[in-house]
């Protein structure tokens, strides 16, 4: 499958066009250049504001990923840790593990209609590649 029809890169005025052909083809992928990212010392906690408003403007509605408020943004990236005991309480995304092909929120009794990931660094070793596969394949 061709990302090519579904490949945008930002802009604040294309809103509505990266709405309908999520809508028509369940997936778009968003290209950021620097100059619409934030750029200060709270780099990451601006980017994770960003990344949600975007989400809004396209008519999303995000939802909270465990029990604690305002637990929107998952990072995926290996935690460090001083003992075993404490590595089998990390979710496998926190770990160097691998992790097998998968559906985002899966388990889920009621799992979210879309997903959206925001890549702010790519996998150093060939990990984390993104399939998108037709239902009908």
């Amino acid at each position: 499958m061709t990302f090519d029809s579904n490949d945008f890169d930002f802009d604040p005025n294309k809103f509505s066009e990266i709405e309908k052909k999520l809508e028509d083809d369940g997936y778009v992928r968003i290209q950021f250049s620097s100059e619409h990212l934030p750029k200060d010392h709270h780099i990451m906690k601006n980017m994770e504001k960003f990344f949600i408003e975007i989400i809004e403007k396209l008519g999303g509605q995000c939802l909270d990923h465990n029990e604690e408020k305002n637990s929107i943004v998952w990072h995926v990236q290996p935690i460090q840790i001083c003992s075993d005991r404490k590595e089998k309480q990390l979710a496998r995304s926190q770990t160097n593990e691998e992790f097998s092909f998968h559906t985002d929120c899966s388990y889920e009794e009621n799992p979210a209609e879309y997903m959206a990931l925001f890549v702010l660094e790519q996998d150093q070793f060939g990990g984390g590649q993104l399939e998108i596969i037709r239902l009908s394949d």
